[in-house]
């Protein structure tokens, strides 16, 4: 963070041990970094909200290492950039597949759901952060 502010947070003893507890238990350094954090995931999560916003996404699938994953062509879906593709065996016959994907939060979604209802396909999309925070984390 370029400009630290500090503000004071009033709250229910039992949510500060809750805080507590969860600083220690991720072994954040102080009770800031795990507010700085849980705020963060939170944004993130409400920027899922907006079909329109830029994200960074990571969609994992795990499928049956012996079925041929269906191409989905990206080019209906102008906004999304493939940054990398990675497949991994996890067992003799599970593959992984990790991609990092760039676009619109709607076109990612639409895209990674078509890859997601093949047969034998488990998959999840998740949002690592939105345009805003990286365009952020750049300028630090």
């Amino acid at each position: 963070m370029s400009n630290l502010v500090r503000f004071g947070v009033s709250m229910d003893k039992q949510l500060v041990d809750m805080l507590d507890n969860y600083t220690k238990e991720y072994h954040f350094a102080n009770r800031s970094q795990t507010i700085r954090q849980l705020i963060q995931e939170q944004l993130i999560e409400l920027g899922n909200e907006n079909d329109e916003s830029e994200v960074t996404s990571v969609i994992s699938l795990i499928y049956k290492a012996n079925t041929t994953l269906l191409r989905v062509p990206i080019s209906p879906y102008p906004s999304i950039h493939i940054l990398t593709n990675l497949t991994s065996h996890i067992k003799e016959n599970v593959a992984l597949k990790i991609l990092v994907v760039h676009g619109k939060n709607k076109e990612i979604s639409r895209w990674a759901t078509e890859i997601m209802k093949q047969p034998h396909v488990v998959g999840k999309i998740s949002i690592v952060a939105p345009e805003s925070m990286v365009e952020e984390l750049a300028w630090q």
